[in-house]
């Protein structure tokens, strides 16, 4: 997810695909990521460097959107290197979409990690945002 913080919220303006090469399975998913590093970069030098890099999404289809153990450890890995990163996730079936989002959180030198669910909110971006 590609975007920037206002206070505490951070504002999704673009997402990063999965890769040509990512492989896809019923109960795991390995991104290509040499790919989305470099879009990751194309963004950033396009934009400016206005757009920043906040934090890893993905859907689960046909289950809820709910962190997996892999799912915190991939954040807590994220949060080592990315301020206030977080999660998106989107749960997908035939009916209906739910998605759910977290930060990481890690207060202080002694603090234990965790993962603290946040709001979502989608809305339409202005059109002259160019997105």
């Amino acid at each position: 997810m590609l975007g920037w913080h206002d206070g505490d919220d951070r504002i999704v303006a673009r997402v990063i695909g999965p890769g040509p090469r990512a492989m896809h399975g019923r109960h795991a998913f390995i991104p290509d990521h040499v790919w989305q590093l470099e879009q990751i970069g194309q963004a950033f030098s396009v934009s400016a460097g206005d757009l920043d890099y906040l934090g890893d999404w993905h859907t689960h289809p046909d289950t809820p959107a709910v962190m997996s153990n892999e799912d915190h450890m991939t954040l807590r890995r994220i949060g080592k290197r990315v301020p206030r990163a977080a999660m998106l996730i989107t749960s997908l079936s035939e009916k209906r979409y739910e998605s759910r989002a977290w930060i990481y959180s890690k207060p202080g030198l002694l603090a234990r990690a965790r993962s603290i669910e946040t709001d979502v909110r989608i809305f339409e971006p202005p059109e002259n945002w160019g997105l």
